[in-house]
């Protein structure tokens, strides 16, 4: 559990009292927050692997369920006030992206709405890869940008995007999947409820919390020194044995959004431990309304002990790991949930497609005639549909369980499948 006179806990609080937000949205705000303003200063390692604590985070739900809050009004607002250079544009293109971290390698961003660019194909194709390769950073990475290559020292990318439930579908493409950028994303749902107006006031946090706040992290980041957690054997067995009890419960299709479950696992621990660690802030006051004072928080000045910055110089807590697990446990029901009906739902789009492209083929007479049988070529199937689906064999054979096409045959060197004139009855 979270400790209210953490960060953390003292931040979910003041928005219990502040604005209307799910438990969810808020405990996202809360971890983007922590994690923007952390940057490369804290890292974990077990064994030869780094971990940095950069989250990408999608919040799914509908218009009026708290995502712009969440992102724009909470998190973002916090971070520009305290680090405002971390406070990446929110030109969600690859170009843009590459060409703001050449400038800024350090930093979030904050889009509540980013579907016009998620859902689209050429941009994600190239975006997908550049995601991936930025999600576990090497301390140099070399990124392309049209015809350009720069090459972007430390970076530490956060995501912190919203979407509507409808367009989701949209963002499981074959590429985002093959690429891996889906198992990489903590992906909140919500499901609609009544909305409650009246984000954060203007002074969220208060100006003595958030000068508080800029102390400490100017503390932190200010130190020479990157500080190192080291995470136990013991700990990284409980985190693979939970990934691997995970991977047993779920359908194929469903356990290829846990590839990174244990590296989001890892990095979540890094963000609660360093919670636990900072100095308990000491809450002298909590609003019970929008006009109420701001809080009040006593005992902070800038000596790097006053932070209890050496405290995260240790060994990976078990309660971080736990408070990961937990917090890992209230996201994934409902988003399997959506995911299930979204597979099931991509799966009838794709095999549509399949079909249709085999009736093409038919049309058009591109098939071969061997003893008045028609053959179409497998090849052209799938250029028919237009994909490369990592799916491709199953819906080949969807296509021959319907009694669309038969066998597989060899006709020379080539690949065919018999069309068996179901669809002309």
């Amino acid at each position: 559990m979270v400790k209210s006179d953490s960060l953390l806990g003292m931040m979910n609080e003041y928005l219990d009292e502040a604005t209307w937000l799910p438990d969810l949205y808020k405990d996202m705000a809360g971890l983007m927050t922590l994690s923007t303003l952390t940057g490369r200063k804290v890292y974990a390692t077990h064994g030869v692997a780094t971990y940095y604590p950069n989250l990408y985070i999608l919040l799914v739900g509908d218009s009026g369920c708290g995502k712009g809050t969440a992102i724009n009004n909470v998190a973002e607002r916090i971070v520009g006030k305290i680090i405002p250079e971390r406070v990446l544009p929110d030109e969600f293109t690859p170009e843009a992206l590459v060409a703001n971290l050449s400038k800024q390698p350090w930093g979030t961003v904050f889009n509540d709405e980013v579907t016009t660019i998620l859902t689209r194909r050429d941009y994600m194709d190239s975006m997908a890869p550049t995601l991936a390769k930025l999600y576990n950073p090497l301390d140099r990475v070399r990124l392309s940008r049209k015809k350009e290559s720069f090459e972007v020292i430390e970076p530490y990318l956060g995501l912190m995007l919203g979407v509507q439930p409808q367009l989701f579908s949209s963002i499981l493409s074959t590429r985002s999947l093959n690429i891996g950028l889906i198992s990489r994303l903590l992906i909140n749902v919500v499901k609609a409820k009544s909305y409650q107006p009246s984000g954060p006031n203007s002074n969220i946090l208060g100006a003595s919390t958030l000068t508080s706040m800029k102390n400490y992290f100017s503390a932190l980041n200010q130190t020479k020194t990157r500080i190192r957690i080291e995470i136990s054997e013991e700990l990284f067995t409980m985190v693979m044995n939970y990934v691997s009890g995970k991977l047993k419960v779920v359908e194929d299709e469903a356990s290829i959004c846990y590839g990174r479950l244990s590296d989001n696992i890892i990095k979540l621990a890094i963000l609660f431990h360093i919670n636990a660690s900072m100095k308990p802030l000491s809450l002298s006051s909590l609003p019970n309304s929008l006009t109420s004072e701001p809080l009040q928080l006593t005992g902070f000045s800038l000596q790097k002990d006053k932070y209890n910055l050496d405290a995260l110089m240790s060994l990976m807590t078990q309660s971080a790991v736990v408070d990961a697990i937990n917090l890992f446990e209230k996201i994934d029901p409902d988003f399997m949930s959506l995911l299930r009906l979204t597979i099931v739902s991509e799966d009838s789009r794709v095999f549509e497609r399949y079909r249709r492209a085999v009736l093409r083929l038919v049309e058009k007479g591109h098939y071969l005639v061997r003893e008045e049988r028609k053959f179409i070529r497998k090849k052209d199937i799938r250029r028919g549909v237009g994909i490369s689906s990592y799916k491709g064999y199953g819906y080949i054979k969807d296509l021959q369980d319907e009694g669309i096409i038969g066998l597989e045959v060899k006709i020379g060197d080539k690949t065919y499948y018999e069309y068996t004139g179901k669809e002309d009855e």
